[in-house]
């Protein structure tokens, strides 16, 4: 009798200790990882010039990215993280002909790079979390007529905010899947006649694996 009663007050000492061992789900998601993910961008083109009014497109594309992060545990449950991507991404409008009487207009959104800082709630192997950022995207105008032809690329500055989740597959590989909102700031393109200025923003939804350290 005196053997199981030490038993169950063992037990009952353990019990809290392992309780906040299982409870504290930040600790799996701590340290460094890099991964790589593959994303579609739905976006939204606004540009003018001097004579004409505002006009919008839709400019849409895939894209792929490199990113690299660090994770630290705030309490059992949040991680606070900071992430960097470099990526290259494929979406491009084009308009018009070149002929006498009209212009071929082309715009790419390229290479890009960001930053940005993420807030996750750890759940065992599912990290649900929020994020927000800045970065700079290459992007380039082009325009051709009958006798002559431009090209202006530029670094515009862009700000984002997402939303998505990692799960962890085993300890050290987790899947992503995420959402990002886009927006850039208005930049003034040369042009073969007046400056251009553009804006706009993206949807971006991605999918992507990491490792961790």
């Amino acid at each position: 009798m005196k053997k199981m009663i030490a038993l169950a007050a063992v037990a009952l000492l353990a019990a809290p200790a392992a309780f906040a061992q299982e409870a504290n789900d930040a600790e799996k998601w701590q340290g460094a990882y890099v991964g790589v993910k593959g994303a579609y961008n739905f976006g939204e083109l606004s540009g003018k010039d001097k004579k004409s009014k505002s006009e919008d497109f839709s400019i849409n594309g895939a894209g792929f990215s490199f990113y690299a992060g660090f994770n630290t545990a705030l309490s059992e449950k949040l991680i606070l993280g900071i992430e960097s991507s470099v990526g290259y991404g494929f979406a491009k409008k084009e308009v018009g002909t070149v002929a006498v009487d009209t212009t071929r207009v082309s715009f790419k959104r390229k290479l890009d790079v960001d930053a940005k800082a993420r807030l996750g709630f750890a759940m065992d192997r599912i990290l649900p979390f929020v994020s927000a950022g800045v970065g700079l995207s290459q992007q380039e105008l082009e325009m051709e007529d009958a006798d002559s032809k431009s090209t202006h690329s530029k670094s515009v500055l862009f700000y984002s905010a997402g939303i998505g989740a990692d799960y962890k597959l085993t300890d050290n590989i987790a899947v992503r899947g995420e959402y990002d909102y886009r927006h850039y700031s208005e930049t003034k393109f040369k042009t073969i006649g007046d400056d251009v200025t553009a804006t706009g923003h993206d949807h971006r939804i991605s999918l992507g694996a990491a490792y961790s350290f």
